[in-house]
């Protein structure tokens, strides 16, 4: 009979504790999100959410910013309900009830499967007000009455004095638990910045030696001695399959006469700046304050920033202003200085708002190869200012070298990740910071444009990035291919003439397969289009394979 009239002088417990409650297991279920993120399949799982709100329209005038908000309420929610519901099945009830000083009543197994049940109701019936109004009236809620459960307040000193805590731990954890996503936490990188690197032409140089090279499959053109002939461009193929089909994929074989060693330069990935900066502007409302341009840059039509058909007149220009370009260089120095040791000095620079920084920063750190953390600054080549991510690697993939810089340009919506490998040794690493000044740091680079640079008139006005740009094509009229096979013969016959010479056993081994190339993608060109390659060309390729292989000195002449 006493406890009879307990339970009915004991009113439920009040609206306001309930929703400290909520706010405190919402904070755990938020943290949890961010966590989770870090694992492939939960973020496949809310890329398909957001792809499919987005497409079901199920947000009045939906844009593709609001479906990522939206993902990402419905997951934290189902998060927390998941949470609340394992710990009533331990406590009797969640974790935020219990530090409030809400308890169950009745039996202790009824508070764990009645509370459990209580808790699976929440799915539906929690989001919606009409089923929660007695419980502003100190009244129990529907999902109390069709479980036979009563959440009740039992405070204690301790109870009484820790929603004072709990709030404010709750909002920190809201704005920090972002952190815990890749372990960005623990995980801080370092950015700086490098003085700009230019090979200088002064009186001791030959201008003679200068050559123009151009390509417009890598946007950029330079005007280089190659180090005074101590470099060699091998034009070169990598050859996948893909399905049925091959892939062919055009890159740049360099190498250092001098030191007797070899790095590549190739693109790996081409991606949409803007789009990728858009993520750094979700739940940031200080984004506008911190970087007006940006904010200004973003909320234009993505097209105006699209790539551009080349004419003289154009002189180069970027289509992100100078200030834009600040402001993306510094958003992304942000983004990779944050860290547990720099946090601090972040939020006093940026304000408290880190979800944007740190996704912006994971998706960055996706463009580059798994394996090795690493070392980021930002580097000036020529006319434009890279990101650069340095990596160390025991066991290069195929197709690249131990040491490997990512490059990635800033100043523009139409940005792609350079890769640029060499070997693992001192005469690689001096070989690379030579080319990289007196080759990359000479160039202008044209991101925003298609179509730059013409097929050449003459064989004399070719170089070898030009068979980057159009020996895998095949809408070369007669002319043009005739011109092409034969500088390409030409080009690699004074190269394999010069390695005979030399006697450099590791350049001839380069050539040797890199002329293999030269015939697979002949072939597969061929299979595709009928003779499109001469026999004639083909023939040739062969004939320096097989004089250099028997060291011909009638052949190449010395």
């Amino acid at each position: 009979m006493v406890k009879v009239v307990r339970a009915i002088s004991n009113p439920g417990a009040r609206i306001h504790m309930r929703m400290m409650a909520f706010l405190g297991d919402f904070a755990m279920g938020y943290t949890a999100f961010y966590y989770l993120y870090s694992f492939d399949y939960f973020s496949k799982l809310y890329l398909q959410l957001s792809s499919y709100l987005a497409r079901e329209g199920l947000v009045e005038e939906l844009a593709w910013i609001n479906s990522h908000y939206l993902a990402t309420a419905v997951l934290v929610f189902l998060l927390t309900l998941v949470l609340r519901f394992y710990a009533t099945l331990f406590l009797g009830v969640s974790f935020g009830q219990g530090v409030l000083g809400i308890r169950g009543t009745g039996g202790f197994l009824w508070k764990r499967i009645g509370g459990g049940a209580r808790v699976v109701l929440e799915v539906l019936l929690g989001p919606a007000l009409i089923f929660n109004l007695p419980v502003f009236f100190g009244k129990r809620s529907l999902k109390e009455l069709l479980t036979s459960t009563v959440l009740v307040e039992k405070p204690t000193l301790i109870s009484a004095s820790l929603p004072f805590i709990l709030i404010p731990l709750c909002v920190l954890g809201a704005f920090f638990a972002p952190l815990l996503q890749n372990l960005t936490l623990i995980d801080g990188i370092s950015v700086s910045f490098s003085q700009k690197i230019q090979e200088r032409l002064d009186n001791r140089s030959d201008f003679k030696s200068f050559e123009t090279y151009s390509s417009n499959r890598f946007k950029m053109s330079s005007l280089s001695s190659l180090n005074k002939g101590r470099f060699i461009l091998l034009p070169s193929f990598e050859v996948t399959k893909v399905g049925n089909k091959r892939k062919i994929t055009p890159y740049i074989q360099i190498y250092d006469k001098k030191n007797q060693t070899d790095g590549i330069l190739k693109i790996t990935k081409k991606f949409n700046l803007l789009r990728l900066l858009e993520i750094g502007r979700v739940g940031n409302p200080l984004f506008v304050k911190r970087y007006p341009e940006l904010d200004l840059i973003l909320a234009q039509d993505r097209k105006k920033f699209g790539r551009k058909k080349y004419h003289q007149d154009l002189k180069r220009t970027p289509l992100i202003n100078p200030l834009g370009q600040e402001e993306i260089e510094s958003f992304i120095q942000s983004s990779f200085e944050l860290s547990l040791s720099h946090l601090f000095g972040h939020i006093l620079n940026n304000g408290p708002f880190l979800r944007g920084y740190v996704q912006v920063r994971n998706k960055m750190m996706e463009l580059i190869d798994l394996g090795s953390t690493p070392e980021v600054d930002m580097v000036n080549l020529g006319s434009h200012r890279f990101l650069r991510l340095k990596q160390s690697f025991e066991d290069p993939l195929p197709d690249t070298k131990g040491q490997v810089e990512s490059l990635i340009p800033l100043g523009t919506n139409n940005s792609m990740v350079f890769q640029f490998s060499w070997k693992k040794n001192i005469q690689a690493a001096l070989a690379r910071k030579a080319f990289r000044s007196t080759f990359l740091g000479n160039s202008h680079w044209f991101f925003d444009y298609y179509g730059i640079f013409e097929f050449p008139k003459s064989e004399l006005e070719m170089n070898p990035l030009h068979i980057l740009d159009y020996f895998t094509k095949q809408d070369l009229n007669p002319q043009q291919r005739e011109l092409l096979e034969e500088y390409i013969y030409r080009y690699y016959y004074n190269i394999c003439r010069y390695g005979l010479i030399s006697k450099d056993l590791g350049l001839q081994e380069l050539l040797l397969a890199n002329l293999n190339r030269y015939l697979l993608v002949a072939r597969v060109n061929n299979s595709l289009k009928r003779n499109y390659y001469s026999d004639k060309f083909l023939s040739l390729i062969k004939e320096l394979k097989k004089n250099m292989l028997r060291n011909n000195k009638d052949y190449y002449n010395y």
